[in-house]
């Protein structure tokens, strides 16, 4: 099958809500053969533009995000905020108590981190909704780009009561208080 009829299909699916038997109706395709284009169409859409539109701040672009936090909240240093949600699913045919989240509903888990822009700069999707944030974060590339100190340019720091502090992002309290400390000394040097 011809990649601009499986982009079509996906386009299709995107822009319609129509449902898959309709779409493998009009297509002259199977019902799997759809939901395949659609999976594989988005994950090349995915590959192709994630750099473009989902990367960390750098440079002159890092800078101006740390100086609106620090002049709207009053945070200096900071590069980022982070947290994990849960979208809501259906139960999943197998293993559906691996999405049970602790408030009793079939949940995937998103973790996102945003700019002083509300603009996503990373984005993990697809954990089970039984997973803890902490073990989505320690899993992620973000995590090990920051274990690497590869997360920020190493050069940049701003000066604190003399201290030179390195970017940050700022979590909430899903982590406990020494993963707290530990992730911000990760993620600042």
């Amino acid at each position: 099958m011809s990649s601009q009829k499986r982009i079509a299909i996906a386009l299709y699916f995107i822009g319609s809500t129509a449902e898959y038997r309709t779409i493998a109706n009009l297509f002259g395709v199977s019902t799997s053969f759809v939901c395949k284009c659609i999976k594989d169409v988005a994950k090349a859409i995915v590959a192709k533009l994630r750099v473009v539109f989902l990367s960390m701040p750098k440079d002159d672009e890092l800078l101006e995000i740390m100086k609106v936090y620090k002049e709207k909240w009053g945070f200096p240093c900071c590069a980022g905020a982070i947290d994990g949600t849960h979208v809501p699913i259906r139960a999943p045919a197998e293993n559906h108590s691996d999405y049970v989240n602790r408030k009793s509903y079939h949940s995937v888990v998103m973790q996102a981190v945003v700019d002083s822009r509300y603009t996503f700069r990373d984005i993990v999707v697809g954990w089970p909704g039984s997973v803890h944030d902490a073990r989505v974060l320690s899993n992620s590339k973000l995590y090990d780009l920051g274990t690497k100190k590869k997360l920020f340019d190493q050069n940049i720091t701003v000066s604190i009561l003399d201290c030179q502090v390195k970017p940050l992002l700022l979590g909430d309290p899903a982590l406990n208080l020494e993963e707290i400390y530990a992730l911000q000394t990760i993620f600042s040097q």
